[in-house]
């Protein structure tokens, strides 16, 4: 307290330096000889190059137990992946007794497929839920055209 002004004066803080031992690496009992093969891989989120693996592995006759296996297969980012399948589950919802269960899910994964194919996207999951909103919009208006035609 200072008697003067009345008040608080300036804090001091003493940090004081204490270093610690440094340890020093272990010599490797077998070093590791290179190879001329790639390590091996996790799986991995799609990528540009992998797309036409992606759509060939889709016309497979093989499909995915659900949904959101699909899902996963495309997206890496758990949290990402649940806020877009939250997004599609949304979209889809109302649409599961009018359309196939395949037609909403081609529409979820080429709506993904555009989403990372986009350049600069600050949030993916809206971007996601713009591009499948429009795309489930033409779904309908094709079939209604088709009806008045």
């Amino acid at each position: 307290m200072r008697k003067v002004t009345g008040g608080y004066g300036a804090n001091v803080y003493v940090i004081n330096n204490v270093q610690s031992p440094v340890s020093s690496r272990q010599q490797a009992e077998k070093p590791t000889e290179a190879t001329h093969e790639p390590a091996k891989k996790e799986a991995e989120a799609i990528t540009l190059s992998s797309e036409k693996e992606l759509l060939s592995s889709y016309n497979t006759y093989e499909q995915p137990a659900s949904p959101y296996v699909r899902f996963k297969q495309l997206i890496a980012d758990k949290k990402l992946r649940n806020k877009i399948y939250g997004i599609w589950l949304a979209h889809t919802s109302y649409l599961k007794n009018v359309y196939d269960k395949d037609v909403l899910l081609n529409a979820g994964v080429t709506a993904i497929m555009t989403t990372f194919k986009a350049n600069k996207v600050r949030n993916p999951a809206g971007y996601f839920n713009g591009v499948l909103d429009r795309m489930l919009d033409r779904l309908y208006y094709a079939d209604v055209y088709e009806i008045f035609s």
